[in-house]
């Protein structure tokens, strides 16, 4: 037998069904894997206005060139070309081509970021609400529930364990009042929105209406297919609605909330539409990191203190950035090694996770328990009584330990049995084992399953949020070779936080706005290392760095920020340098 059988065997399948993988939803409600955040804007759109999950559409049925084979620029420009009334004089080859560059610019981009017009379509840019309309990509699985998650913190509901019309409060409505959320009246020009959500049909657009190029040729494409996806069906395993699901690092997604409404509502109409997606995207993927390695840190505290940190004591992961997005070597080399403890601390919460699942399933088996399963978004007091739990500090305690302490038993004979897992029977075998049976079955579980699922998917997710090597991205990786003690010289991939043009123009027209316009230089690196945990001219714990460097760090943010136009000083006087914006607020804001 296999270890996930023999897994099985010993919790019984529903219990190893919760236990047994990397998704850890009572932390984070989504699933730590490779994502594109240029395609989580669509999905969100979508959710927003139907209140569920997307499905299938009908993208590749209308623009596929043959059956089995995937939608590309030139089978999309060529689909378009036939319309007559829309796209006139694209007939011939030449046309068609200028015509999907237009496409390839503004509306879609190919898989793995390629330029060509035969490969494969991977994402459609969020340039208009109609961008929803497009099922890319294929299944919204593909996304990690990050836009479901997205969706729970924007709308805000604090009841209730599925998103339902008219529960949630703020300026993002979901399943209802369109025009009253703040996506939609950025996104959403010349559309007429009808009066039931859940007609594919009920939207449409005013052809009178003031349009860009971009947002009109996305239009089309979204006619072309006729109907926006249907609801996703409930079939093997998936579900269509929402889960009402918030991260436990309750500060990182407060603040990414708070960025993204405020970003919204005062520059969603001044910005120009080719400058704020990216903007958006780049602030998401900041946001979705801060919320990643916050729930993760916390998780480590849990494991160590039995309790979830509240509001007030959560803290923002610290790592220092590349202020000269890697042409200096040594500051480069400084955030590699900031990473790196990152890196250490994903590793180090794998088995403070396995804890949290092993109890929370036994939790939700537990006829006692299961009356204190939240019925909301917030999981910390739930938490807080698996901790308890786990410190015999509760009434079931003794139950469940016990309980435990016997899988321990029966998984550690079985495997002996098989003569496999050699090191997780060593730890089931260990004397603390039964002193503490939750931390020796997550420690042996997490051996079991190995570093693919464990490390380098969760890697993958921190890289898609890093954007890495995209222009408007956080972060870049490379490819080095490391020296170790009594080994061979070692391949690895090493990452580094670095500050893209984009993102700084994002956080600084962002914070200029809770400063009513007056931000000093100063102020602007206290705010990124506090609200974000960018460090400019300090390192975190454990990483060298001569004050040299730091100043040199922090001198080249300046001299960046000055040369996009951002700050302004008339002398050398750091209380007068201030930041100032490129772009007007809305006037309605």
């Amino acid at each position: 037998m296999s270890s996930r059988e023999i897994v099985e065997d010993v919790f019984t399948g529903p219990l190893a069904q919760l236990i047994w993988t990397a998704n850890t939803l009572v932390v984070l409600p989504l699933t730590p894997q490779n994502f594109a955040v240029g395609s989580v804007l669509p999905a969100v759109l979508y959710m927003c206005r139907r209140g569920c999950r997307r499905g299938k559409g009908r993208f590749q049925q209308t623009f596929s060139p043959a059956e089995k084979i995937r939608a590309s620029i030139w089978s999309v420009a060529g689909k378009l070309s036939q319309d007559r009334q829309s796209f006139v004089g694209f007939d011939a080859e030449v046309e068609k081509d200028i015509l999907g560059d237009l496409l390839l610019c503004d509306a879609l981009e190919n898989k793995g970021h390629e330029e060509g017009h035969r490969e494969e379509i991977q994402r459609a840019f969020p340039v208009h609400f109609l961008a929803s309309w497009l099922d890319l990509p294929t299944a919204v699985a593909h996304l990690r529930f990050v836009p479901e998650m997205l969706v729970c913190l924007l709308a805000n509901q604090h009841e209730g364990q599925k998103i339902q019309p008219g529960m949630g409060s703020g300026p993002f409505p979901v399943g209802l009042s369109p025009d009253e959320n703040l996506l939609f009246r950025m996104f959403a020009r010349g559309v007429i929105f009808g009066e039931n959500p859940a007609d594919l049909r009920a939207d449409s657009v005013d052809e009178r209406a003031s349009l860009s190029l971009e947002e009109l040729v996305m239009i089309r494409l979204a006619q072309s297919c006729n109907e926006a996806p249907e609801t996703l069906h409930a079939t093997r395993g998936a579900v269509a609605d929402i889960q009402n699901s918030w991260p436990v690092s309750r500060r990182a997604a407060l603040a990414f909330r708070d960025d993204l409404t405020a970003f919204l509502q005062n520059y969603g109409t001044t910005i120009p539409r080719r400058s704020i997606t990216p903007m958006l995207e780049s602030l998401m993927g900041l946001g979705l990191l801060a919320i990643y390695l916050e729930s993760t840190s916390a998780a480590v505290k849990w494991d160590n203190t039995g309790a979830m940190p509240p509001l007030e004591a959560q803290e923002p992961v610290p790592v220092f950035a590349d202020a000269s997005n890697g042409s200096d070597s040594r500051l480069r080399d400084l955030s590699e090694q900031s990473f790196d403890d990152v890196i250490r601390l994903l590793d180090q919460a794998s088995p403070s996770l396995m804890a949290i699942r092993i109890l929370d399933a036994k939790g939700r088996f537990d006829r006692n328990l299961r009356e204190y399963i939240p019925n909301g978004p917030d999981t910390s007091e739930w938490l807080n009584i698996l901790g308890n739990v786990r410190l015999n500090q509760h009434e079931r305690s003794e139950v469940i330990l016990n309980d435990l302490s016997e899988k321990i038993e029966a998984l550690r004979t079985r495997l002996e049995t098989e003569g496999i897992e050699p090191e997780a029977v060593d730890i089931l075998r260990a004397p603390q084992a039964m002193r503490d049976p939750v931390r020796a079955l997550a420690e042996s579980l997490c051996t079991m399953m190995g570093d693919k699922l464990l490390r380098t998917k969760p890697l993958l997710f921190v890289d898609s949020c890093l954007m890495l090597n995209e222009a408007h991205g956080i972060g870049r990786k490379r490819r080095v070779g490391r020296n170790f003690a009594g080994r061979k010289r070692k391949m690895m991939d090493v990452r580094s936080v670095i500050l893209s043009n984009t993102v700084l123009e994002t956080l600084v027209h962002l914070h200029l706005i809770s400063r009513n316009g007056v931000l000093s230089f100063a102020e602007f690196l206290i705010i990124l290392r506090e609200r974000y945990g960018i460090l400019v001219d300090e390192c975190p714990a454990g990483v060298s760095a001569s004050r040299e460097d730091l100043l040199n760090n922090r001198a080249m943010l300046e001299r960046r920020l000055r040369d996009l136009g951002l700050l302004i000083g008339v002398n050398d006087a750091e209380f007068m340098k201030h930041l100032r914006p490129r772009f007007e607020i809305n006037p309605q804001a």
